[in-house]
C-alpha cells in the first residue's frame, strides 16, 4: 500500500512529465514553423503550464508569427 505522500509525489512527477513532453513537442513545431528559437522563447515554452502549452499548440496552426502564437 502506497502512502499519501508517495501518491502525491507520483502525481507531481506524472504532471511534470506531461508538461515536459508537451513543451518538447511544441518547441519542435515552433522551430519547424518559424525557424530558430531564441533562448527567451525556449525558456518561456519550457516553463509554461500544460494549459498554456495546449493553447499555444492550437494557435500554432493558424498563427502567422511566433508573437501571434504566444499572445
Amino acid at each position: 500500500m502506497m502512502s499519501q505522500f508517495a501518491r502525491d509525489n507520483m502525481r507531481i512527477c506524472e504532471l511534470r512529465g506531461r508538461q515536459e513532453g508537451k513543451a518538447e513537442t511544441l518547441l519542435r513545431q515552433v522551430q519547424r514553423r518559424f525557424g530558430l528559437i531564441s533562448d527567451d522563447t525556449r525558456n518561456r515554452i519550457a516553463s509554461a503550464s500544460i494549459e498554456q502549452l495546449e493553447l499555444w499548440s492550437d494557435r500554432i496552426l493558424d498563427a502567422s508569427t511566433l508573437d501571434e502564437m504566444l499572445v
